[in-house]
């Protein structure tokens, strides 16, 4: 195994030790532990009313804090947000509206709804359908603006293999900017192995070159971007028949077409044609048809 990043943060929670000797003995206790022989350890305690350091132990160390970092994001959040707090992804058009068409744009505006999924956006399909709207003569443009800087924090180490919590960052985010490979070798004789796609969408295509082998599993994932902004998915190499199945999560390169062609295809499912293509846009001046809200912050963290 590598070495563990472990990562604490101690808020004023700590007052049951009356002395920061005892709050060193009582962390010194912790890291004398077997599971933290090989970890990485950086921790600092300040108090948040004289901001002294209370217990420090590689304080300046950068280490990264991985999943440990919800602690902290969800503890913000709750606190400056509120628990009844809502991600809101605003629909609206720009143009007029002429019978059953919007003779403009269809304009998403993303709020950060962090657990936007497909059924998400079959749904918001449907609101328009419902509406009355059965033609686009313009763009789905698409406004990705709630968030600022880039699609990975400063310091990320991105890895090859674009697994799932590698994911960019975005404002418009579908399932976790993420997706699943799911491979099924053949059982009988046919000599086939079966890979497919979830979700299914015309964001990605997925081409199957897995041999069934004697030897041992080996398999490979190549990426390529196309002219359109989708991306082709390569699978190859060899399992063994009669292998367990396999499922590969991985995340996608480009969060707005991932969100914007499939959202498309929802559209086309509930009878609503899009006229035109899919671009990024904040549109200054548009009419809102609704808002599609997440579930309230209390849920997201839980």
């Amino acid at each position: 195994m590598g070495r563990v990043a472990v990562f604490f943060l101690a808020f004023s929670l700590v007052s049951p030790y009356a002395h920061a000797k005892d709050l060193a003995g009582a962390v010194d206790n912790i890291l004398n532990n077997g599971c933290a022989k090989n970890a990485t350890v950086a921790i600092s305690v300040k108090s948040l009313g004289t901001n002294t350091v209370i217990y420090s132990k590689n304080g300046s160390k950068p280490v990264i804090p991985a999943s440990n970092m919800k602690i902290v994001t969800s503890a913000a959040a709750l606190d400056l947000l509120g628990p009844a707090f809502t991600f809101d992804t605003k629909v609206s058009y720009t143009g007029e509206r002429a019978g059953d068409e919007i003779k403009g744009d269809l304009v998403i505006t993303g709020g950060g709804d962090p657990h936007l999924v497909t059924e998400d956006l079959f749904l918001m399909a449907n609101e328009i359908r419902k509406r009355g709207i059965k033609r686009i003569k313009g763009n789905l443009a698409l406004d990705d603006g709630y968030f600022g800087g880039s699609a990975f924090p400063g310091g990320w180490k991105i890895s090859g293999y674009r697994r799932a919590f590698e994911a960019p960052i975005n404002a418009l985010s579908l399932n976790f900017n993420s997706f699943a490979i799911l491979v099924y070798p053949a059982g009988g004789i046919s000599g086939k192995v079966i890979a497919t796609l979830d979700p299914e969408t015309p964001y990605l295509t997925l081409r199957n070159h897995i041999r069934l082998s004697p030897g041992k599993n080996r398999l490979r994932l190549e990426y390529r971007k196309r002219s359109d902004g989708s991306e082709n998915i390569i699978i190859s190499g060899s399992v063994k028949a009669g292998a367990k199945e396999k499922t590969f999560y991985r995340s996608v390169s480009d969060p707005l077409m991932y969100f914007g062609m499939t959202f498309v295809e929802m559209l086309k499912k509930n009878g609503v044609v899009l006229e035109g293509s899919i671009v990024r846009s904040s549109a200054l001046e548009s009419r809102k048809l609704f808002v599609h809200s997440s579930w309230p912050l209390y849920q997201l963290v839980a």
